[in-house]
């Protein structure tokens, strides 16, 4: 069963009311409901805003576990404060994310946007060859030149909020290795935007994606460069952290200033219809989730 948030409209033509509904998304649009979440008057009240009451806790209760609203709604509960904006209407605020982050997967050149990322890092699988270093500070607006590896295969992300000793022990407050500034084969710690790449050798194939299944901590593009056999560019620019619903979100420890990063409802929840995993570990049973179709929307081009 697919649960939807939806209004259903119970007033006269020119005073129209709506009930908000937590609904099976199989019953007719006005048929039976799970349950009634409060109330919505579209006509301006004497503040001139628009009139509601709703239930709070139990819209977060059924977006928990995957309630999916509807167009409307979800215009009612970015209003509510509930939802994030959409991602066009994000987009064109003013100040709104422009930064990108290019990496060419062939020369292996990491370019810092204008809000730094404290270090870049990389881990190889098991098994393929190891880049000449695999971690490394990266200041804002800095690029870092690579060299590549033939058949080399694993992950490159970045790291925010970080404090190393001369040592190089320390800690990040997103992409966390470890402690370490060289990751040396240690993964990222959720949640943390991801550059996948498997380098072919010879006349094989390259293969790369950026991915954000683990969650996201900074917008992140690949762009090959000077390459032929229609290699496009992939990522996620649009800032997520602008959007991300409350339960997801990561606060920054330090000094409250916002949000740092933005889980992935499987990272936050733990559940299997998020995680698909269980009797959810198929194509046919793990189906998107409100949480999945806002990464979705807002970054088409990377996994989620």
């Amino acid at each position: 069963m697919v649960v939807r948030l939806r209004l259903s409209r119970f007033g006269c033509k020119n005073k129209p009311f709506y009930r908000v509904m937590a609904a099976d998304s199989r019953s007719p649009r006005d048929g039976k409901h799970l349950e009634v979440l409060g109330y919505y008057n579209p006509l301006p009240g004497q503040d001139g805003g628009k009139r509601m009451g709703l239930n709070f806790d139990r819209i977060k209760y059924w977006l928990s576990v995957g309630a999916q609203p509807s167009e409307p709604m979800q215009r009612i509960l970015f209003r509510a404060g509930l939802l994030p904006p959409p991602p066009m209407l994000a987009m064109e605020r003013k100040g709104g994310p422009r930064d990108t982050r290019p990496i060419d997967p062939l020369s292996g050149k990491f370019v810092s946007p204008k809000k730094a990322a404290d270090a870049a890092q990389s881990e190889s699988t098991e098994g393929t060859p190891q880049l000449s270093t695999t971690g490394f500070r990266l200041n804002s607006g800095q690029s870092v030149r690579i060299a590549s590896v033939p058949g080399w295969s694993g992950l490159i992300w970045a790291r925010t909020g970080c404090t190393f000793d001369e040592s190089g022990t320390g800690t990040c407050q997103t992409g966390d290795c470890g402690g370490k500034l060289e990751c040396n084969g240690n993964g990222a710690k959720p949640p943390a935007s991801l550059f996948e790449i498997t380098l072919g050798k010879g006349n094989d194939k390259d293969y790369y994606d950026v991915s954000i299944v683990d969650g996201y901590n900074l917008p992140l593009l690949a762009t090959p460069l000077a390459v032929g056999g229609g290699c496009n560019t992939t990522g996620c620019v649009y800032d997520l952290n602008l959007g991300c619903p409350k339960e997801l979100q990561i606060i920054n420890d330090v000094d409250a200033s916002g949000t740092i990063a933005c889980k992935s409802a499987c990272e936050a929840f733990g559940l299997d219809q998020f995680c698909c995993r269980g009797e959810y570990a198929n194509p046919t049973s793990c189906r998107p989730s409100f949480y999945s179709t806002i990464f979705k929307r807002a970054c088409p081009r990377a996994y989620s």
